[in-house]
């Protein structure tokens, strides 16, 4: 079996967090218009909830569309209790 896999990206070092959050909106977006049907994994908690109000503010003004997408939430939970702030 032969993967074909190309990684676009090298190290980045951003001078703001809100430059961080930009890059990785468009980032997403970008993916969703090459392909509508993506399936996009995206850490909980508070590192993306701005990345989050990004995509939200695109999709109000109809610059994204995620009828077709599959999101679904990546964390790592081990050794958290279960009453942990997170």
């Amino acid at each position: 079996m032969s993967t074909n896999i190309e990684y676009r990206h090298k190290v980045k070092i951003f001078p703001l967090e809100k430059s961080v959050d930009e890059f990785v909106a468009t980032e997403v977006i970008s993916q969703l218009n090459l392909k509508l049907n993506s399936v996009i994994s995206i850490a909980t908690g508070n590192s993306t909830k701005n990345v989050q109000q990004i995509l939200v503010n695109e999709y109000q003004k109809g610059k994204v569309d995620f009828s077709n997408v599959v999101f679904f939430g990546l964390d790592e939970y081990w050794s958290i209790k279960p009453n942990h702030k997170s």
